[in-house]
């Protein structure tokens, strides 16, 4: 496995755009298998618990104690996934065991939001029917709202872990 290291502290929650663009970073390196150790603050109103299931942070000034322990905690790689076949796309959010699900999304116009959301995007940008798909993906927990900001969460899930049963 590979690692990154981000000396310059990270303030998630302050500034919507740079929130969205490494909460993408963190996604994106879980996807391609890349550790990244990373130090910052939470800010706002940004929910922690939305981010269990990207690699913790070494240090969270800040915050308590116990928020960035429950992150420790939680972080399992593969918590929160998904999976793109022709068609269709599957997702696994099991970040709480207390509301732990999956999805099938086949409707071409959510997949398309879904997908979209891959990249910081802002929800202004879109029209009725892909904001009425994002609210949708925002109230499942699976998109970052910030503002007028969108991030997709899930890490997409390239290969699958030995034992399969890891995830």
């Amino acid at each position: 496995m590979s690692q990154v290291k981000v000396d310059a502290p990270i303030a998630l929650g302050a500034e919507p755009r740079s929130t969205a663009s490494f909460v993408a970073f963190l996604r994106d390196s879980a996807t391609n298998l890349i550790s990244v150790e990373w130090h910052g603050t939470i800010t706002g109103a940004l929910d922690p618990t939305l981010l269990h299931h990207l690699q913790p942070p070494t240090q969270l000034e800040a915050a308590s104690e116990q928020t960035l322990t429950q992150w420790r905690t939680r972080y399992r790689y593969g918590t929160c996934h998904y999976r793109r076949g022709p068609g269709f796309v599957m997702l696994k959010d099991i970040r709480s065991a207390s509301s732990a699900a999956r999805y099938l999304l086949d409707d071409p116009l959510l997949i398309a939001t879904f997908l979209r959301c891959q990249t910081p995007t802002t929800r202004s940008s879109l029209n009725h029917r892909q904001r009425h798909a994002v609210d949708l993906l925002h109230t499942a927990r699976l998109l970052l709202r910030m503002d007028d900001l969108l991030i997709g969460l899930p890490t997409r899930m390239l290969r699958w872990p030995i034992p399969y049963t890891a995830v």
